[in-house]
């Protein structure tokens, strides 16, 4: 568990706690944590630090960035790090448009990048963050909060909150002495409102189980992903070359882009969703799905992540904001009927593992805080991983 305002911690089936980082681990910011292919913890301490350190708490390795990190990383199969980042044209302005892979361990030299700007339209209506609607050009306009690399196709994928949006560039894209194309992008994932004409060829098709184009409005509030998270590639892919799973974590925020249609917080869900891409068809086809059946309660309009296991999907929703009734009211700028301002609320988080084959959640542990201002306690991820994994020997100090 990565939760903020506290200290990373782990815990057996049983919910008792088995393992946790102490010391000035606690960070108040940001603060995530990975397991590496060698065994270590990669945590993020604050926005421009890295430290790996093993079973035992023990930092083996300090890694400091150039640039701010935003939220996620994903380990390549080089132990190079694919890294969310910033536009470092505007330093510590939370301006989350750069995806790069960075040499670690050796360095945090950038070796690949891609630069969302120079590609995609900056003034395209977004949604769910006001924080993304100003007309100057500091806005978050894009809000890129975790890239992964897919090896089966050779190609990065990179996620946009503020957009909406899922794209996969060409590997090549990423050359450091390349300008980000039209050309690069191979498709866009996300509802098609408001893409100008020179994006509509990029756009994936949504068709139901059937196969039949899905065009109605009202089916596409449940259809898209929404103010996303977590972007992750199942290791269980389709047979056919053609065809590409991808899971996410569906925060919802909103569901349209048409305010009357636009859906509350107190009446909103949100959901792990598993998307099928054909590439040859330019079509996208929702495959599994879990999160409306329970309700808005679980409504996490902030934050979330899951992981693909075996049989089972671990899923939280880290980011539920309740008023003293406990109704949702979502995150002060991300929902409809939210004022925007600054509001107290009752933060709570739910984190569930639930079985692919019959959605039944297998296990499920849930926090609480009192009443506190917004983005002070919530949960940024969860993960299951062993204890001692294989082929690592743990020494004393």
């Amino acid at each position: 568990m990565a939760p903020q305002s506290a200290y990373i911690f782990g815990v057996d089936s049983k919910r008792n706690v088995r393992w946790i980082l102490q010391g000035d681990y606690v960070n108040s910011e940001w603060s995530d944590i990975e397991r590496l292919a060698n065994g270590n913890f990669l945590i993020s301490f604050g926005f421009y630090e890295l430290r790996e350190v093993d079973i035992l708490g023990r930092c083996l390795k300090q890694t400091i960035l150039t640039s701010r990190m935003h939220h996620d990383w994903f380990e390549l199969d080089n132990g190079q790090l694919l890294i969310t980042t910033e536009d470092d044209s505007h330093p510590d302005n939370f301006v989350m448009d750069v995806s790069e892979v960075i040499n670690y361990p050796e360095s945090s030299d950038t070796v690949y990048q891609l630069r969302m700007r120079e590609v995609l339209d900056t003034t395209r209506v977004a949604i769910p963050n006001v924080n993304a609607q100003s007309d100057n050009d500091d806005k978050d306009w894009f809000h890129n909060n975790r890239s992964v690399y897919d090896v089966r196709n050779q190609s990065f994928i990179v996620s946009g909150r503020h957009q909406d949006a899922i794209i996969s560039f060409m590997q090549t894209a990423a050359e450091l002495d390349h300008t980000l194309e039209l050309d690069d992008i191979n498709w866009i994932m996300g509802p098609h409102d408001n893409w100008v004409e020179a994006y509509q060829s990029k756009l994936l098709t949504p068709i139901d189980e059937n196969g039949n184009i899905i065009d109605d409005t009202t089916a596409n509030l449940e259809f898209w992903n929404w103010g996303q998270h977590s972007v992750s590639i199942p290791a269980d892919q389709p047979e056919d070359d053609n065809l590409a799973d991808y899971i996410i974590f569906n925060n919802g925020n909103y569901r349209s882009y048409d305010q009357t249609l636009a859906v509350p917080a107190s009446s909103n869900y949100s959901q792990c969703s598993r998307y099928r891409i054909n590439r040859s068809t330019m079509t996208i086809q929702k495959v599994w799905t879990f999160g409306q059946e329970l309700g808005s309660g679980h409504y996490g309009s902030f934050v979330g992540s899951v992981r693909d296991h075996d049989t089972t999907y671990i899923v939280n929703a880290g980011g539920i904001c309740l008023n003293g009734e406990g109704i949702n009211v979502g995150t002060h700028y991300g929902d409809p009927d939210n004022e925007l301002i600054l509001n107290d609320i009752y933060p709570h988080a739910c984190v569930y593992e639930v079985l692919k084959e019959t959605k039944e959640i297998i296990w499920g542990m849930e926090f609480s805080w009192e009443l506190t201002p917004y983005f002070v306690y919530f949960n940024f991820k969860a993960t299951r991983a062993p204890m001692y994994p294989e082929n690592i020997n743990i020494y004393s100090a």
